[in-house]
């Protein structure tokens, strides 16, 4: 069985979600957040927003990004 994604499956997938949050959004749970590049961004563009990240990999955690380390996905 192939679980690997097709190529490009992933392309612009952060800002799809990014932008489907509401700007009004106070409380955001990513599942599958890898290495936190979206909610860096969600608390980059709205601090007061609480963004929990919950990924099953250890190694992608380990990557995660500080919210002052991303400025590239937008609304």
């Amino acid at each position: 069985m192939n679980v690997q994604p097709q190529p490009g499956y992933f392309d612009g997938l952060n800002e799809r979600l990014f932008a489907a949050i509401p700007p009004d959004a106070r409380n955001v749970i990513e599942f599958g957040c890898a290495n936190g590049l979206l909610g860096a961004a969600c608390k980059n563009g709205h601090p007061a927003m609480r963004w929990t990240g919950v990924d099953l990999s250890a190694a992608a955690v380990a990557e995660r990004r500080p919210p002052t380390a991303v400025s590239s996905v937008s609304r």
